[in-house]
């Protein structure tokens, strides 16, 4: 992961997003940064995947993330388990067993 300056258009595109106060600052630059960069947005937040998508971003689901990870092999299922519980104290979320059972289904 990189830290990335963003360009004048894509601050302005973030600031026209500012009015949305049912996100957090740090998802609008990320919308915004991503929409005017053709990059994909990664969530797991349903309102800021919502709006990402009205904006015409491509989002990505966490859980689509974790369970691409698994069926790759590029970690183990006790891995994803550990990152799930992780995810879910330090964005103070629960994740749904059926959710995490889809992970890992073939």
């Amino acid at each position: 992961m990189r830290t990335v300056i963003i360009e004048e258009i894509t601050f302005q595109k973030y600031m026209q997003y500012c009015t949305n106060t049912q996100l957090g600052k740090g998802e609008l630059e990320a919308i915004a940064y991503c929409k005017m960069n053709t990059c994909i947005f990664a969530t797991n937040d349903s309102k800021a995947r919502d709006f990402a998508k009205r904006e015409g971003v491509i989002v990505l689901s966490l859980q689509a993330i974790l369970k691409a990870m698994w069926k790759k092999g590029l970690k183990g299922k006790n891995d994803i388990l550990m990152m799930i519980r992780d995810i879910e104290r330090v964005d103070n979320l629960k994740i749904k067993k059926e959710t995490i059972r889809k992970i890992f289904n073939e």
